[in-house]
């Protein structure tokens, strides 16, 4: 079951990076990006270093500024940089999202299910383009516009 179909149709306002320090080079990666739906909530996409999770969950703002310490110094929340890729996703709706299910993220017991909270990635598809996010070991990866899902793909399933 894909959690996240409720944000099919929601237009992208802004995209902010998750980052250790302001004023982060473009070409740097963040902690985690957050698109924006509306002024105060949004897809918060986390990466997963030297790991092939990534975390997403629907989140107001203040959340994620109180949960990854914003007002503490701990990460800043950073404006994309002009030349950013990820600009060109705003302002535009969302059409569809896919997200990639990892196959053995699940704890079972005899009367439970615990499910880690973490994913393989997921695709975004809008009015005018496709991006697929997801983490690898080397860092989060931001393919604009591919066929390509995600690698191991024999441990993924696309909900």
């Amino acid at each position: 079951m894909n959690t996240f179909e409720q944000l099919i149709g929601r237009q992208i306002t802004k995209i902010l990076r998750l980052d250790t320090g302001e004023d982060f080079p473009p070409l740097s990666f963040p902690l985690a990006i957050f698109v924006m739906l509306d002024d105060s909530s949004g897809l918060f996409i986390g990466f997963g270093f030297h790991s092939e999770t990534t975390e997403l969950g629907y989140m107001t703002l203040a959340d994620l500024e109180d949960h990854y310490g914003t007002e503490y110094g701990e990460t800043c929340l950073n404006e994309l940089d002009s030349s950013d890729p990820l600009n060109k996703l705003v302002g535009q709706k969302i059409k569809f999202l896919k997200v990639g299910q990892l196959q053995d993220d699940k704890l079972k017991g005899d009367t439970f299910v615990i499910k880690s909270g973490q994913y393989a990635g997921v695709v975004l598809v809008v009015d005018n383009d496709k991006v697929t996010i997801y983490s690898a070991k080397t860092g989060g990866q931001i393919i604009f516009d591919t066929e390509e899902t995600f690698p191991n793909k024999q441990n993924w399933v696309l909900t």
